[in-house]
């Protein structure tokens, strides 16, 4: 046809796409699609003993990621210590344990390495990050049902 304009019809397309949209969200709110967590503040003070319980109860599995689990091995009553002796005494009964460590050289050029090597005699699962690559995490997994996440290492107190 000579003369006529080739209007393609995509505007109309989109606005039912759009119309279609909007209306999901009207009629399935997005609270809907939410999963319930059950979300407590460990912050300060809060922090050992909720990883502690968490750790002691332990029945299936722990996943660590930490970027620094800094303990003295003479110093066996900071919390740090008593942390680690959960992560043993939870391999020991059983539970599957893996802890992955930071490996990157910073301002403490050994900060994993008494962890890692209490970990290791005991027989748990730990490993460093390969070098290169970095996890500044502080991520502990446990049964797949309970996930701690937050700002804190673990490390001891002089």
């Amino acid at each position: 046809m000579a003369g006529s304009v080739f209007r393609p019809q995509e505007p109309r397309a989109l606005t039912w796409v759009g119309f279609i949209f909007i209306l999901s969200f009207l009629l399935f709110p997005i609270s809907s699609f939410a999963v319930p967590a059950d979300i407590k503040d460990i912050s300060d003070g809060k922090y050992f003993q909720a990883v502690h319980d968490q750790l002691s109860g332990a029945k299936d599995s722990i996943y660590i990621a930490m970027y620094e689990i800094s303990i003295d091995l003479d110093k066996t009553e900071s919390e740090a210590y008593k942390l680690v002796q959960d992560i043993v005494d939870a391999h020991a009964r059983g539970v599957k344990v893996e802890v992955y460590l930071d490996r990157t050289k910073t301002y403490d050029e050994d900060k994993n390495d008494s962890a890692f090597l209490a970990l290791y005699r005991k027989g748990v699962p730990v490993r460093f990050i390969t070098p290169g690559k970095r996890v500044h995490d502080k991520l502990i997994v446990i049964s797949g049902d309970e996930e701690i996440s937050c700002k804190r290492d673990f490390y001891h107190k002089d």
